[in-house]
């Protein structure tokens, strides 16, 4: 089953200082502000259809706060891809934890 929010993935501060990191970590408290809006996407993703696998796929956070990424930095999935890859600033923001993988 898919989870709606991530738990706490660390207790360090992972956001950059720069300009573009700070404008994120403001975003992100607001989002936290809100958590109602988590529910709300979660209807967008029927249950029903979920694959048997093993894999648990990114929590409903994970997934609304990549694309809200995407459209605020205006790339293309494969950018976003590379970008959360390498940039411990969006993997906080998104968030995700090292183990997901972009190929």
């Amino acid at each position: 089953m898919r989870e709606t929010r991530n738990a706490q993935l660390s207790i360090f501060d992972n956001y950059s200082s720069h300009p573009l990191g700070q404008q994120l970590r403001a975003v992100s408290d607001l989002l936290d502000s809100i958590p109602s809006l988590l529910q709300l996407a979660a209807r967008d993703f029927p249950r029903d259809k979920i694959a048997q696998t093993s894999a648990n796929g990114l929590s409903i956070e994970s997934i609304f706060r990549c694309l809200l990424l995407k459209q605020m930095l205006q790339v293309s999935y494969e950018k976003l891809a590379f970008h959360l890859s390498d940039s411990i600033t969006y993997r906080t923001f998104a968030p995700l934890t090292l183990d997901v993988i972009f190929s």
